[in-house]
């Protein structure tokens, strides 16, 4: 090896780490994670849905089922899988993991102040000591 080859830095990179395959890396996460956030609401889809609601009623159930595959991908996010950590690296997951949880909090006051205003009735007791024990 010479002392100009030596010197090409191209020549150091591990094939895994060349630009297009760290892209390709991350497309196939976030394809992943958006396949997870969208399965709660195609297996809705694909069984029997509800039918007769009322749409905020509808919107609101939306909204909780949102929240709720949101949270479910936040335990990946804070796992610090190697494989995840690769293409974007180790100081943006937390990043992204703080603003996807406020983004799950959003849904998950949507979601309960949905059902406060309009559907209130369907909610029960709000204080557990006051609830039917049946």
């Amino acid at each position: 090896m010479t002392d100009a080859t030596a010197q090409d830095p191209a020549i150091h990179i591990r094939p895994g780490d060349r630009t297009w395959a760290v892209r390709l890396q991350a497309a196939g996460w976030v394809t992943l994670a958006l396949i997870a956030l969208v399965l709660p609401f195609a297996v809705i889809l694909l069984g029997d849905p509800p039918r007769g609601g009322a749409f905020t009623q509808n919107m609101a159930f939306g909204l909780g089922f949102g929240a709720l595959a949101l949270v479910g991908l936040q335990f990946a996010l804070t796992g610090r899988l190697k494989p995840l950590l690769r293409p974007f690296g180790a100081d943006i997951i937390p990043v992204f993991h703080r603003f996807l949880s406020w983004g799950a909090v959003a849904l998950m006051l949507g979601h309960f102040g949905m059902m406060y205003v309009w559907h209130k009735d369907d909610m029960g007791v709000l204080n557990p000591l006051k609830a039917d024990p049946t």
